[in-house]
C-alpha cells in the first residue's frame, strides 16, 4: 500500500493506493466537505468542494488484510490516530470490517499502551504484534501468518499463542500458519500440513500426526523430546501374529496394529522401530543401556541413555520422589506394543499405512 497526502486551506486527504480490489476510500478532517468517489475504469477520481481544487486519482484496496500491511501512506498518524482512520473507514462500508475485532485488537496483543507512539518508536516484536493487528481489524476472509510469534520472547510467545486460539474460536476465519515450531502446530492447529523439500509427508489433525506417523521424518519432527529410533526387526510368531524383536526381546505388536499389518501383508524384515520417550518404561529385564546424561525437569527426569549405538531418550515420572541416576549406570527399558511404530529401512514409510 502506499500514499500522498495534499494539503489545502482546511483539510488533509489522504489518497491510499493498494494492489487490485473493489474499495474506494479517502479521508479529510472537515466534516463540512466529504470526499465523492466515482468509478472510472480502474479507478475512481475524489473532488470536494474547494474553488476549482481537485484531488488526485485514487486507486482501488482489496478485501486482503496486506491493504493495511504499509505505513507510508500514514506514516505520520499515531497508532491511535490510525484507529480512528479505521472507524472512518468502516463507516465508508469498508468491505467485511467487524467493529468488534477492531476495539478489540490492542488488548488482545498488549499493546494499548503503544498506540500513541509512532512504528519507528516501536520494537520489533511490538511492531510483529501491530501486523497481527492490522490483520486482525480488517477481518479478511482468510488470515495468512507467517512465523507471526518468531520475534517474541518465550513468555509473550506463550501468551500470544494462547491469545490466537481465542481470536480464532471468535471471529471464526480460516487460518493458514506457517511455523517451524511443532509446538505451535500441535497447539493452534485443527488440521496439520507437515512439508518437507517442498513436498507434503502428512496431513491430518495433531493427534493423527502424533500417533499414526506417516514416515520417519514426521516422527521425529512431531513431538518434544522427538521419538526415539532403534534397529529392529519385524517378525511373526508362531501364531502368525506381529512382533518386533529388539536385543533379545520380542514385543507383540496391538491388535490395532496387527489388523492393519496383515491387511497389507506385509512380511518380516528389519525395520526402524520408533517409541515416544514417554512410552518407555525402566523395568528389571529390557533393552540394555548406560545413562549419558540425567535432566531433573522437576515432575520428572529426562534420562539420555546410549544404547546399541542410538541415543535414547527417556522420561522418568518422578510423582513427587527423589529420583537418581547417576552417569554411567546401567538399565534395562521396556515399551508397549500399542506404542511401537514400525518404518520400512528401505523408504522410511510407516509399514502400517
Amino acid at each position: 500500500m502506499s500514499g500522498e497526502a495534499e494539503k489545502t486551506e482546511r483539510a488533509y486527504v489522504y489518497m491510499v493506493r493498494c494492489a487490485g480490489g473493489q474499495l474506494y476510500t479517502g479521508w479529510t478532517n472537515d466534516p463540512a466537505s466529504r470526499l465523492h468517489a466515482h468509478k472510472s475504469g480502474k479507478g475512481a477520481k475524489c473532488t470536494r468542494a474547494l474553488g476549482a481544487q481537485r484531488f488526485a486519482y485514487l486507486e482501488r484496496c482489496t478485501d486482503k488484510s496486506a491493504a493495511l500491511r504499509r505505513e507510508a501512506a500514514l506514516k505520520k498518524l499515531t497508532k491511535a490516530q490510525k484507529e480512528a482512520l479505521c472507524a472512518e473507514w468502516a463507516e465508508k462500508n469498508l468491505p467485511r470490517l467487524s467493529l468488534a475485532p477492531r476495539a478489540d485488537a490492542a488488548e488482545i496483543l498488549d499493546i494499548t499502551q503503544y498506540l500513541d507512539r509512532k512504528p519507528k518508536a516501536l520494537s520489533g516484536g511490538q511492531r510483529q504484534r501491530v501486523a497481527i493487528g492490522r490483520a486482525i481489524v480488517r477481518d479478511p476472509a482468510v488470515f495468512l501468518m507467517d512465523e507471526p510469534l518468531s520475534n517474541l520472547d518465550a513468555k509473550l510467545r506463550n501468551q500470544m499463542r494462547a491469545e490466537i486460539i481465542k481470536l480464532r474460536q471468535r471471529i471464526n476465519t480460516t487460518f493458514i500458519y506457517v511455523t517451524h515450531d511443532q509446538t505451535e502446530a500441535m497447539t493452534l492447529g485443527d488440521r496439520i500440513v507437515i512439508m518437507k523439500d517442498g513436498f507434503i509427508q502428512q496431513i491430518g489433525t495433531p493427534q493423527e500426526v502424533f500417533d499414526h506417523p506417516a514416515n520417519l521424518f514426521v516422527a521425529g519432527f512431531i513431538g518434544t523430546p522427538q521419538m526415539n529410533f532403534f534397529d529392529a526387526k519385524l517378525v511373526k510368531n508362531s501364531d502368525g501374529k506381529y512382533a518386533v524383536a529388539i536385543d533379545g526381546i520380542n514385543v507383540e505388536l496391538a491388535e490395532d496394529k496387527q489388523a492393519r499389518l496383515s491387511a497389507k501383508n506385509v512380511p518380516e524384515q528389519d525395520v526402524t522401530l520408533g517409541v515416544r520417550p514417554d512410552h518407555i518404561m525402566l523395568c528389571a529385564d529390557g533393552v540394555k543401556g548406560t545413562v549419558d546424561v540425567s535432566e531433573l525437569m522437576g515432575s520428572s527426569v529426562h534420562l539420555h541413555i546410549s544404547t546399541h549405538g542410538h541415543d535414547v531418550v527417556v522420561i522418568v515420572p518422578t510423582n513427587g520422589n527423589a529420583a537418581h541416576f547417576p552417569m554411567g549406570s546401567e538399565v534395562n527399558m521396556i515399551f508397549g506394543g500399542n506404542v511401537a511404530h514400525v518404518f520400512s529401512k528401505e523408504t522410511e514409510k510407516n509399514l502400517e499405512w
